[in-house]
């Protein structure tokens, strides 16, 4: 029976008292650039970060939701359940305006249920060839599913808007990161460490939440670290979302 989310105003669960994370997260993702980012972003959070590398025989079912929240949520629902452990799943779609959003939730899959980086960049820009400059603005979104382990699942979500060049650049990053340009820095995700794209990525406004989130759980009294002012956290019921406005 699928969930309903609900939002709240604050980190703490008013119904049945605070949550306090403590102990291991396991990330449930076998990407490896996704697991780094990750890492890299909680690096200050009081928590043990295990990934499906470090629990063999826990397998994901395959992205069969319609949305990025579904996918999200139905990682990390899984993984709760093959382990027990609090589980942390990220989907991430990348939408290009004059495609009407695709590849959107099929970004990892675009050319193909077993394609690669390099056969998904190329077929994108197959379809882009020949568009100008204006015509080739897109979206980077993340949704991370943060699955407790007391029936409740919260929701993080980031965005940023940039732009698809006709070729790739840089060779850091993965995916669609050398095509995707961050207009601020006049740079490609794939010309990026990993620090500097976590400071401006999709996936690390959504992580910064899920850190705040993390240390103002773990101590009330905490002041929240800056979230460029981006999302905010939203209303109660059986599931929670944290969620916000995040297009850029």
């Amino acid at each position: 029976m699928k969930q309903q989310a609900e939002r709240q105003e604050a980190p703490g669960s008013p119904e049945g008292g605070r949550w306090r994370p403590a102990g291991t997260l396991l990330v449930a993702t076998g990407n490896s650039h996704k697991a780094c980012e990750i890492r890299d972003a909680l690096a200050g959070v009081p928590l043990v970060i295990r990934t499906l590398a470090d629990v063999p025989g826990v397998v994901l079912p395959e992205e069969t939701g319609a949305t990025l929240e579904d996918n999200a949520v139905l990682k990390a629902r899984a993984a709760h359940e093959a382990t027990g452990l609090p589980s942390l799943a990220d989907d991430t779609g990348l939408e290009v305006e004059a495609l009407n959003g695709r590849p959107g939730v099929r970004s990892a899959r675009y050319a193909g249920e077993a394609a690669s980086y390099e056969d998904n960049c190329r077929l994108l820009l197959q379809e882009m060839q020949g568009l100008l400059e204006e015509r080739r603005t897109a979206v980077f979104r993340t949704v991370l599913a943060l699955y407790r382990g007391d029936g409740r699942i919260l929701l993080f979500t980031g965005a940023v808007q940039g732009r698809i060049l006709e070729e790739r650049r840089g060779s850091a990053g993965f995916g669609y990161d050398p095509l995707f340009l961050h207009p601020e820095s006049g740079r490609t995700f794939a010309e990026m460490s990993v620090e500097e794209k976590n400071r401006v990525s999709h996936r690390g406004k959504a992580l910064r939440k899920l850190g705040m989130y993390f240390r103002e759980s773990a101590d009330p009294a905490a002041k929240a670290a800056p979230t460029d002012g981006l999302g905010h956290l939203g209303t109660r019921g059986r599931s929670e979302s944290i969620t916000g406005d995040v297009a850029g």
